[in-house]
């Protein structure tokens, strides 16, 4: 099975696009960032998002702009339930 590419994809590197959200939570006297970085690949979009810039707390790649959109809504709502700001 072959999986589409984006039809019109010159780039060989993935590109950075602007973060999906910034959110904050705090941890003893600490402030921690957590961020939702959104890539440009040639199978769609990957959002990432890591905490106070250690590794990956998750990830998907995301086939088209508003699936892309929806996970990113869904993946705040669920940071929100949880205390993050």
């Amino acid at each position: 099975m072959q999986t589409p590419k984006r039809e019109f994809w010159n780039n060989a590197e993935r590109e950075r696009l602007p973060d999906a959200f910034r959110m904050t939570k705090q941890k003893g006297t600490d402030t921690i960032v957590a961020v939702c970085e959104v890539w440009a690949v040639e199978l769609g979009w990957d959002l990432c998002v890591q905490i106070d810039g250690h590794g990956l707390h998750r990830s998907a790649l995301c086939r088209s702009g508003r699936e892309m959109l929806d996970r990113a809504k869904e993946w705040r709502l669920m940071m929100t339930e949880k205390g993050w700001a």
